[in-house]
């Protein structure tokens, strides 16, 4: 997949029978990853302050400007999270039953994604 992402692809594409302009699709990486500390640090603070992203106003440049607000919130917080300590960061972020549910319900699909990789490669 990694090594020839448009002929993964264009076997998807074919399998659904979609079509795709591939001088269309941007490969550049859109963000880097956070580190463990900063994910446990937004945890920790969400359990306090609710930064899911959600329509507060209807009118379109209140909630532009709620956006613009809550997003500074949270990646000050993650910014912050680089550098104050954290509780419990030892502790993993999803408990190993919640990733082992949702391994399974996917199991299917991701055996049936390999073996498209496969025979693309």
């Amino acid at each position: 997949m990694r090594a020839q992402p448009k002929a993964f692809f264009n076997a998807i594409a074919e399998y659904t029978g979609a079509t795709l302009d591939l001088d269309a699709v941007n490969l550049n990486p859109k963000h880097a990853s956070y580190s463990l500390k900063q994910l446990h640090f937004i945890h920790q603070f969400s359990q306090t302050f609710d930064l899911r992203k959600r329509r507060v106003f209807k009118n379109g440049l209140l909630h532009f400007f709620w956006r613009l607000f809550l997003g500074s919130i949270r990646y000050t917080v993650l910014f912050l999270g680089q550098y104050l300590p954290v509780k419990n960061s030892d502790q993993p972020l999803i408990s190993s039953q919640e990733l082992e549910q949702v391994k399974n319900a996917y199991d299917d699909d991701w055996e049936h994604m390999q073996r498209i990789a496969l025979r693309i490669t």
